[in-house]
């Protein structure tokens, strides 16, 4: 096994960093895998803005994998308040060599979440939030919508007293199958 490491890293003050790496891989029956790694944030007037990404290509005897994921947010603090929007993505994509076509271990999914939470510097934590997440699954060769669900969510930290902490998450989904050929 062979294994390569390239990495670059920028910062500017206290208000922005980026680093992105590259990785390859090589093993033994001819794998392959390259990996990129880009990560991001900024900070400035009480906003704050991250990216973290990862995409990773494999190459093997068999099959061929692509896998992506990323996570992208930003949020404002007024006060002792933080609102929130992130957006995440993972798709795992399979394919046969012999074959070209998408293998049944592939899906993928997207999801879109808005939230608010007091500061992580306040000794009691609150938050709230709302998260909508599409799922895609193998169909007919390519990746369809299977499910979408939502997410509402609400929690709190008591931690006052150290020796007595209480935590707690009520979450309630609504679960909505999109195409019953692909969920049975």
């Amino acid at each position: 096994e062979h294994s390569t490491l390239l990495g670059l890293s920028f910062k500017h003050k206290k208000s922005i960093y980026s680093n992105y790496d590259f990785s390859i891989l090589s093993g033994k029956a001819d794998y392959t895998g390259y990996r990129h790694q880009l990560n991001a944030l900024a900070q400035k007037s009480g906003y704050e803005i991250i990216f973290n990404s990862s995409l990773l290509n494999t190459d093997s005897e068999v099959n061929n994998t692509q896998f992506i994921r990323y996570l992208a947010g930003i949020t404002k603090s007024i006060s002792k308040i933080k609102l929130g929007f992130e957006n995440e993505l993972e798709q795992n994509e399979w394919k046969s060599n012999e074959t070209d076509s998408i293998l049944n271990n592939s899906f993928s999914f997207t999801s879109y979440r808005i939230y608010v939470e007091n500061a992580d510097s306040t000794i009691n934590q609150y938050s709230l939030s709302y998260k909508l997440r599409n799922d895609f699954l193998p169909y007919n060769n390519d990746l369809k919508k299977s499910t979408t669900a939502e997410d509402f969510q609400l929690g709190f930290s008591l931690l006052k007293n150290p020796s007595s902490i209480l935590k707690s998450v009520v979450n309630y989904r609504r679960l909505e199958v999109q195409d019953t050929n692909i969920i049975q």
